[in-house]
């Protein structure tokens, strides 16, 4: 089955697999076939056994990624290349869920760079150019959630 590390203890060795059935499954470090150090969200291949444990771990080539950051990866993008900096604050505010703190600067500057949109042929580059940063700065934050 296929499944993705949730997290490992360092200190006794034992961890978390989310099984792509959406159950968990506790593993030990000893169980990974592959001599790699086991990381959060790394892709892995298992057999589940008794008491929902997982054995004779590998690591896999595939990556699990949650179709609703996914989603929310591509809503990201919409809303950023649409709206501008209001796409930024929206991203980063309700599907980033940074605090207003963390929000207020790089939505100031998306503004203030937008205004430069005023400015003949020259700004219209700049403002598409700062529109694509920001898009990938939004996406890249939200993914990581």
């Amino acid at each position: 089955m296929l499944g993705k590390i949730l997290g490992l203890n360092r200190k006794n060795d034992h961890g978390t697999i989310l099984g792509k059935d959406e159950n968990r499954y506790t593993f030990s470090k000893e169980e990974i076939g592959d001599e790699v150090l086991p990381q959060k969200n790394m892709c892995v291949e298992f057999i589940p056994g008794e008491n929902k444990k997982a054995t004779k771990i590998h690591v896999c080539e595939t990556y699990i990624r949650d179709n609703s950051s996914m989603l929310m990866g591509i809503v990201t993008i919409c809303l950023t290349l649409v709206f501008g900096f209001i796409g930024t604050f929206i991203s980063r505010y309700l599907f980033a869920k940074l605090s207003l703190k963390e929000v207020f600067s790089p939505t100031l500057i998306h503004f203030i760079l937008s205004l430069l949109f005023l400015i003949p042929i020259a700004g219209t580059v700049f403002y598409i150019i700062t529109t694509l940063y920001f898009t990938v700065k939004n996406y890249k934050i939200v993914m990581k959630q």
